[in-house]
């Protein structure tokens, strides 16, 4: 649980005071951030990492996907619009493979989204860690302790208003006393038809990203000696085997390739085994690699070279904090509307399943649109703390 602001006596700390405090600057966070800062609140964005975007920003480089995948129908608007619009006309894209999953390392596209934020008057407080909230006796979030991890001090910043909780892994929310829950839910709750018979604690892999260059001359790979085994039997390895990396995926006319075939944590803590989880998937990295370069693909891949490996690993899932309203695959899967619809979806329903370290994916369904509610984006028993992005009140497999 939090302490109370009036317990706080640190005179060598900077203080800020804002209306609106927006902890993780995502995709959901710095859209949350700007659009309270265009209807004239004063707003801080804290974000931990030295850059903006999250799993979408350079250090991980996941395009910005929706329901446009698989409706003509589906393009998201609004502000995701707005700023995909910009960087487009500033070209502010990294240059890969016709036909993939759109990847984005471009600080260009960073700076774009930057510069919306200070358009919209938003104070943006890059590798600022959320420690702790300050919470009055009515569970009131009024303030949060953070700190600075450049400068190696204290920050206390006053809410006067709302909390929007968007740092993916709900800590705030956490220390806060909202509701949460984490795993797999037993079909019995909730009665999804995908669900497992018993609940468990089971959730979606993390992911490492890394880009392959066409060098123009011979790069030798020798493999760290921790290097596992490639066993084709494994997601990550029969990904590399048989669709991403035959023959024809290096001679084409591309010289930027993205690989995101590894995937592991989704039996541990994603929370607390981060640091683990990530050095779980640069092994697997070696050994997809490995397997490429001094495999049956050398000839293909002779020329080509790791131009870059992520320097954090792209996170799918850990705590979601409930509302009152908790979204379930059958409200996705038959495309169900809410009267307080404030978003809507429309991406398939794929479901990452730990096989070992590794994982198997599943594609339950491409569900047509679906509305996402108020309700689920707020903390039923907080009352300040909203939620975006992958905590919103929802179930496992929604």
């Amino acid at each position: 649980m939090g302490i109370e602001m009036n317990r706080i006596n640190d005179g060598f700390a900077r203080r800020y005071t804002c209306d609106v405090l927006v902890i993780g600057a995502g995709v959901s966070g710095y859209c949350a951030a700007i659009q309270a800062g265009r209807l004239g609140c004063r707003t801080i964005l804290i974000e931990k990492d030295t850059v903006l975007g999250g799993n979408a920003g350079p250090n991980v480089g996941v395009g910005i996907t929706g329901a446009d995948r698989y409706n003509q129908y589906g393009t998201e608007t609004g502000l995701i619009h707005e700023l995909q619009e910009e960087a487009a006309w500033v070209q502010a894209f990294t240059q890969v493979s016709p036909g993939m999953m759109p990847y984005n390392i471009s600080r260009r596209n960073e700076a774009v989204v930057q510069s919306a934020l200070e358009a919209a008057g938003v104070i943006v407080l890059k590798q600022h860690y959320a420690r702790m909230p300050v919470v009055n006796d009515a569970g009131w979030i009024t303030g949060l302790i953070v700190e600075d991890l450049a400068g190696f001090h204290t920050v206390i910043i006053e809410v006067n208003r709302v909390v929007i909780e968007a740092s993916g892994d709900g800590e705030i929310g956490l220390l806060a006393g909202a509701d949460y829950d984490s795993g797999s839910e037993a079909k019995s709750e909730f009665f999804e038809r995908s669900a497992p018979e018993q609940r468990n604690n089971t959730v979606q892999g993390t992911s490492l990203v890394a880009i392959a260059q066409r060098t123009g001359h011979e790069v030798l790979f020798i493999p760290p000696p921790d290097t596992p085994t490639f066993t084709p039997r494994l997601w990550f390895s029969r990904i590399a085997s048989f669709v991403h990396h035959h023959d024809g995926w290096f001679t084409d006319d591309v010289d930027l390739k993205f690989l995101y075939v590894t995937e592991a944590g989704g039996t541990q803590d994603t929370v607390r085994d981060d640091g683990q989880i990530y050095e779980i998937l640069l092994k697997q990295l070696w050994a997809e690699w490995d397997h490429i370069k001094n495999g049956p693909h050398r000839e293909a891949a002779r020329c080509w070279d790791l131009l870059w490996v992520s320097p954090k690993a792209g996170k799918r899932e850990s705590r979601r904090l409930l509302g009152d309203v908790i979204l379930t695959q059958s409200d996705l899967e038959n495309g169900r509307c809410f009267p307080d619809d404030i978003a809507y979806g429309g991406h398939d329903l794929d479901d990452h399943k730990p096989i070992g370290e590794t994982a198997d994916i599943f594609g339950h369904s491409i569900p047509p649109l679906y509305g996402i509610p108020y309700r689920a984006c707020y903390s039923r028993n907080v009352p300040n703390l909203l939620l975006a992005g992958r905590l919103i009140s929802a179930t496992h497999l929604a």
